[in-house]
């Protein structure tokens, strides 16, 4: 966890956080080749003293459609809202308040170009809209935006065992912050199912 030097406090402190969470997932075929699905999700995320203050609550609502569109080609597309609430008598104290409104968006293309051999192309969207009231907050009237962009090559050894390379570029801009933080990840591994 990072070490975390609080405005408020005279020396560092372990900044840690526990995330609690339910979740409900439903399905629904539309047709053989159509299914939807909805989430719906409530959830905590508890801090450590002395940032209990920004403890939040959540929920999550969304759709998501996957469309086989050939037994080689599979779209997922998705949509999320979801709203984190802090509790305004604790924030008021420090002026530091973290709740939002999220909206976040994705789509995934698979495509199964040999027998063994399938493609992933996934983008994410990502905008949060910060919540807080208080003028002095760094959060007040700031938003967040977030895209990504993901492709990976898996080939299937069989059933249980594929191989797996992929590189993930994400790009982060706050809109108090003059640059933007990006960030590419690669990676080569396996799975196993037991």
């Amino acid at each position: 966890s990072p070490r975390v030097r609080s405005p408020w406090l005279a020396a560092e402190a372990d900044e840690r956080l526990d995330n609690h969470l339910l979740a409900i997932h439903l399905e629904q075929e539309l047709t053989e080749h159509l299914m939807l699905r909805g989430l719906v999700r409530y959830g905590a995320r508890l801090y450590n003293q002395p940032f209990s203050y920004r403890d939040t609550q959540f929920f999550t609502i969304g759709p998501h459609l996957e469309w086989v569109i050939t037994p080689d080609i599979e779209l997922l597309v998705g949509y999320h809202f979801e709203r984190g609430y802090t509790d305004k008598d604790d924030t008021k104290q420090y002026q530091d308040d973290i709740g939002y409104i999220n909206h976040y968006a994705s789509a995934e293309l698979k495509i199964h170009i040999l027998p063994k051999f399938t493609l992933t192309a996934i983008f994410d969207y990502e905008h949060n809209d910060y919540t807080s009231q208080y003028a002095t907050d760094i959060h007040y009237n700031g938003n967040e935006n977030v895209y990504q962009g993901e492709l990976e090559l898996i080939y299937e050894i069989d059933e249980s065992a594929a191989l797996k390379a992929g590189w993930q570029h994400g790009n982060r801009k706050f809109s108090y912050e003059t640059h933007s933080v990006r960030n590419n990840n690669i990676w080569v591994g396996a799975e196993y199912h037991f």
